[in-house]
């Protein structure tokens, strides 16, 4: 590769990093605000907990070795609304 094309995607990169955390961020943030009006209008309620795991993963690679990881599921708050669906966030 040429230094002026890895200069190039390199700096690609950086800014599509650089452009796309703060979009994320805002993303969720509007997404809890969303959830927190709609929690207020519809009157939900607390009904149940689910607590979250980790759990330890095992495979082959194709050279054969064994390789390990980690597996998580987030803990859960089932929130039960006046229109009779209960939500898990």
């Amino acid at each position: 590769m040429t230094d002026w094309f890895e200069n190039l995607v390199w700096g690609l990169l950086v800014l599509a990093i650089v452009v796309c955390i703060p979009l994320a961020l805002v993303a969720g943030h509007n997404e809890k605000q969303e959830w927190e009006a709609f929690k207020a209008a519809h009157d939900c309620k607390v009904t149940s907990r689910i607590d979250g795991s980790v759990m330890p993963t095992f495979a082959m690679d194709t050279s054969g070795k064994a390789v390990y990881g980690m597996t998580t599921t987030p803990s859960k708050t089932g929130w039960t609304c006046d229109d009779g669906v209960t939500y898990y966030k």
